[in-house]
């Protein structure tokens, strides 16, 4: 719509006449001060706002060249992306924002060795799932869902992880195993 073309020309220009402004306050201590990193941040942003104005402003008036208004549309969306990169800015304001950022930063290496815990503890019920189902199905009485859900071990994992993040009920899941032997069951409970 023509009004977020006219709030985003705003925005790009209220950003422009603001880093204008402290370019002409600040003269060389811009490039050169303690902020410079955030400087040369907040002046590639505007730059970037610019051209993306520029690249959709061009794309309007060149609509009789389908393939270069396609590659122009291309760079729009990347620019435009590239917005996002605004709010970076506002964590160097404020400081207990900063931190918690920080903190959430340095915790995800704990995530990820969490989550690969996780995956081989799934991996081992799992295995040992799929053998209690092959025992299962080669018995004499058929037991229902033992093989949709354990009769592999990619569905064993898949079965576990569904029942884990609430996919599926985990009812559903330990019936068939329950059916087999109550110490599968307590397998799955463990």
């Amino acid at each position: 719509p023509p009004e977020f073309q006219v709030v985003t020309v705003l925005y790009a220009a209220c950003f422009a006449v603001e880093l204008g402004l402290r370019i002409f306050a600040q003269g060389l201590h811009f490039l050169t001060g303690n902020e410079v990193l955030w400087n040369v941040f907040d002046t590639g942003v505007v730059a970037m706002s610019v051209l993306d104005l520029a690249l959709t402003y061009s794309v309007t008036e060149d609509a009789n060249q389908p393939q270069q208004k396609l590659s122009h549309m291309r760079m729009v969306r990347i620019m435009r992306t590239a917005r996002i990169l605004r709010v970076l800015r506002i964590i160097s304001i404020f400081r207990s924002l900063r931190l918690l950022l920080f903190s959430v930063m340095h915790t995800l290496r704990s995530l990820m060795w969490t989550i690969l815990l996780l995956l081989i503890i799934m991996y081992m019920f799992g295995v040992i799932f799929t053998q209690a189902a092959n025992q299962g199905y080669f018995s004499d009485d058929e037991v229902p869902g033992l093989r949709e859900n354990f009769g592999t071990i990619p569905l064993s994992v898949y079965s576990l992880f569904m029942s884990i993040t609430g996919g599926i009920d985990w009812h559903i899941v330990a019936q068939p195993l329950s059916d087999l032997s109550w110490i599968w069951l307590g397998f799955f409970i463990a």
